[in-house]
């Protein structure tokens, strides 16, 4: 009699999953990726016989918390169930693949509607049937119990471990490094942090502050992904700028909610410079300092600069007796000794009286008009230059995006998940499009307004000469922002005793356009 032939078993492939919160779960626990993989892999073997194999290598990932499914191995075998490369997916427990209960249950709907089936090792459940579903609905429910219960149980140590001065996590701030979960002094990063608060302390306004810092090119903190992708920092904003300002972690200190504790780190900043900078910015408010407090009325605070030294001269007040005298002093004089400066420090009264006397006799001397229009005919240029590289720059943004677009139309259109994620990255493009198109619009709008801006030494003139007597009435904080709208930057060379004052173009439309008004209200 002949044999029947053994009819062999379709071969399905099964895909082994595993996950661990941290990193240190990854080696020597009961439910370690190790012994996860293993116990998956045992039960592959005891299915031989229905024709199951086993992958390789597995899908792991270490140190990924369950409450987002944006984690490398998952993401990859979501791709290779979608690309028709597995069978059978395989998990040592259900809250491995998700403890969020909608998204878990997303994830076992698509691989129903993909034709891939799903075990767990711990759990006994069929995913075919309606009873199945419903225990995966309950175990889902459990999952996401426990993790909010996780999560509750994890912010009450994150409390606790702040108010023992414990680095707790998150992005680290600029000025430190992290080594064994402590936080650390980084040098160089140290230096430029002082540097910010000094610039703080001597402008007196997170406006003009950010805009100095802009103009240095500093920047956030950059920093690299645990996945080893380099992450530029970001130009600060007055957001950001006023969060390092008020970070108690610049001297040692933990914020935790509103309380502050004493932190196991050491400090980068002086407590007295750290107390001042607070009061500065709580006496600045909410519109960025670009009104700051200038109790003492120093007119030419922000735009004064020692030109021997290249550094900015700023306001200091000594009192002998009952009289306050009052000085522009250079802050290099201040930091590295008075011998390192020949200018050390101005009357403020003076040089004051001096300015004002000069930009009075701009209408009156030609030569002075000349150099007037000149220096802001310069400088509209500089202004122009720039504008078109940051058009430039922005053009080259937008066509980025477009390439983007063009890439994801395709994948968006399918049915998919791959087809859901694509469309959520072009629903972020069209947002950062519509961000450049504005920018775009702004940058070209102030280019032609360079562009259209003219200047005539007559009309400067008589705009000064019908401005001058108005100053004598303005309130001294009103002089203040006036001065601020006219002049860009002021040199002094106290060796020499010579004064060079920069003219703002934008300050030179200013008096201009106050002519005009006058001239309207006449």
């Amino acid at each position: 009699m002949a044999r029947r032939a053994t009819e062999r078993s379709p071969t399905l492939r099964c895909a082994t999953y595993t996950r661990v919160s941290t990193a240190g779960q990854a080696e020597g626990d009961f439910s370690s990726i190790d012994n996860q993989r293993e116990a998956a892999e045992a039960l592959i073997r005891s299915q031989t016989s229905n024709g199951w194999i086993a992958i390789e290598p597995s899908y792991d990932d270490a140190g990924y918390s369950a409450s987002t499914i944006q984690r490398p191995a998952l993401q990859r075998l979501l791709s290779d169930i979608e690309a028709k490369h597995v069978d059978v997916v395989i998990v040592y427990k259900l809250d491995r693949l998700s403890r969020n209960q909608r998204d878990l249950l997303a994830m076992l709907d698509d691989f129903e509607t993909q034709g891939v089936a799903f075990k767990s090792v711990t759990q006994n459940f069929d995913t075919s049937g309606p009873m199945g579903r419903a225990m995966i609905g309950m175990l889902g429910v459990f999952a996401e119990l426990e993790r909010g219960m996780i999560s509750e149980r994890t912010r009450d140590k994150v409390v606790a471990a702040r108010r023992r001065g414990k680095w707790t996590g998150g992005p680290v701030p600029l000025g430190f490094d992290l080594l064994d979960g402590r936080l650390l002094p980084s040098k160089d990063e140290a230096i430029r942090v002082r540097a910010i608060f000094a610039l703080y302390l001597e402008l007196g306004s997170l406006t003009q502050t950010v805009q100095s810092l802009a103009e240095r090119g500093w920047t956030t903190k950059s920093w690299t992904t645990r996945d080893g992708v380099y992450r530029h920092g970001k130009p600060f904003n007055v957001a950001s700028l006023r969060r390092l300002l008020t970070n108690p972690i610049y001297v040692g200190q933990v914020r935790c909610k509103n309380e502050i504790h004493d932190g196991e780190h050491e400090g980068i900043l002086e407590h007295d410079q750290w107390s001042a900078i607070q009061a500065m910015v709580e006496a600045n408010g909410t519109d960025g300092g670009r009104h700051s407090k200038n109790h003492h009325v120093a007119l030419l605070k922000g735009l004064l600069r020692c030109a021997h030294c290249d550094a900015a001269m700023t306001p200091s007040y000594t009192r002998r007796g009952a009289k306050l005298h009052r000085y522009y002093v250079c802050t290099r004089a201040q930091k590295s000794g008075w011998a390192t400066c020949p200018t050390k420090s101005v009357k403020m009264a003076d040089i004051d009286r001096v300015v004002v006397e000069q930009i009075r006799r701009v209408g009156s001397d030609p030569d002075l008009v000349n150099a007037t229009i000149a220096a802001a005919h310069a400088e509209r240029k500089e202004q122009l230059a720039l504008v078109g590289a940051e058009i430039r720059d922005c053009e080259r943004e937008l066509q980025h995006v477009a390439e983007q677009e063009g890439m994801l139309a395709v994948t968006a259109g399918q049915a998919r998940r791959a087809g859901q994620v694509a469309r959520r990255k072009l629903d972020a493009l069209a947002d950062q499009g519509d961000e450049q198109e504005l920018r775009l619009k702004s940058l070209r709008a102030k280019q032609e307004s360079l562009v259209t801006t003219t200047i005539d030494a007559e009309a400067l003139r008589q705009a000064i000469e019908s401005f001058d007597p108005i100053w004598e009435v303005l309130h001294p904080r009103e002089q203040v922002r006036v001065m601020r709208l006219l002049i860009d930057e002021i040199r002094y060379d106290g060796e020499s005793d010579e004064l060079a004052i920069q003219f703002a173009a934008d300050g030179v439309k200013f008096l201009l356009d106050e002519n005009d008004g006058e001239g309207a209200a006449a």
